[in-house]
C-alpha cells in the first residue's frame, strides 16, 4: 500500500508539472494567473470531498486508491496556488511596490489569499508519511486546517475573480455547484455525526443549526458577490 501511494502521489505531481508547463508555454499571463487559481480551487475541493463522501457512502468504489490520492492532490492544490501567487504578485501586482495602491478590497483578497497560501504549504509539507509519524496526533490537527484554506480560497476568488462576478459564466457556475455539493455533504455528515454522538439531543436542533450556519454563510458569501458585481471595485 505505502508503495501504491508514492506511485500515486508522484504521477500526480509529475502531471501537474507538465500540465503547468505546457499552459506555461501557451497562454500569456493574465490567463495564467486566472487558470492557475482556477485549478488549485478545483483540487481542493477535490482534497475536501471524499470525507463527507465515504462516510455517508462507504460503498462507493475507488475508496482506497482516492485516499491514496489525497497527499498529490493536496501538494498539487500548492503548486498551482504557488504558481498563482507568484504571478499574480510579482507581475500582476508588480511585487511590493504594488502594495500601497490597493484598495480596500483588493488588500482583503490578499490578505485571505494569503492564509489559504500558507495553509496549503504547510498541508503540503506535511503530506508525507515521515511527517505523520512524526507529529503523531498534530497531523490530523494540521490538515483539518484544510476546511479554512477552502473558505478563504473561495472568499479570494469571490473577492476578486472575473470568473465569480457573473455566476452565468461556467467556470463560475460549475465552481458553485461543485463547492455547493461538497457542503451539503459535509453537512448530512456533521448531523449523523451528532445525532449518533448526542442521541439525547433532538435531531432538528442540529438540523436547525447547520440550515442556520450555512443559510447565513450562502446570505453573506452572495451579498459580498453582488457587491464586487455592482461594480464597487475601482
Amino acid at each position: 500500500m505505502f508503495a501504491s501511494n508514492v506511485y500515486i502521489k508522484s504521477a500526480l505531481i509529475l502531471a501537474s508539472f507538465i500540465v503547468s508547463e505546457a499552459m506555461y508555454a501557451s497562454m500569456d499571463v493574465p490567463s495564467l494567473v486566472r487558470w492557475y487559481g482556477i485549478i488549485s480551487l478545483f483540487l481542493l475541493v477535490a482534497v475536501m470531498l471524499p470525507g463527507p463522501l465515504y462516510r455517508l457512502y462507504p460503498e462507493l468504489p475507488f475508496k482506497n486508491d482516492y485516499r491514496q490520492s489525497l497527499g498529490g492532490l493536496g501538494i498539487s492544490a500548492f503548486y498551482f496556488a504557488l504558481l498563482h501567487s507568484y504571478l499574480g504578485f510579482f507581475f500582476t501586482l508588480l511585487g511590493f511596490q504594488g502594495l500601497p495602491f490597493l484598495s480596500g478590497i483588493f488588500l482583503w483578497a490578499l490578505i485571505v489569499g494569503l492564509v489559504s497560501f500558507l495553509i496549503l504549504a504547510a498541508m503540503a509539507a506535511t503530506s508525507f508519511t515521515w511527517a505523520m509519524r512524526e507529529l503523531g496526533p498534530w497531523w490530523k490537527f494540521i490538515h483539518r486546517f484544510v476546511y479554512v484554506a477552502g473558505i478563504a480560497l473561495i472568499i479570494h476568488a469571490i473577492l476578486i475573480g472575473s470568473d465569480y462576478r457573473d455566476l452565468t459564466q461556467p467556470i463560475g457556475l460549475v465552481s458553485v455547484i461543485a463547492v455547493t455539493v461538497l457542503v451539503i455533504l459535509q453537512a448530512i455528515s456533521l448531523r449523523r455525526y451528532f445525532v449518533t454522538h448526542h442521541p439525547g439531543v433532538p435531531s432538528w436542533i442540529f438540523t436547525a443549526s447547520i440550515s442556520f450556519i450555512l443559510v447565513g454563510s450562502y446570505y453573506v458569501l452572495y451579498s459580498l458577490h453582488e457587491f464586487i458585481a455592482g461594480g464597487h471595485v475601482h
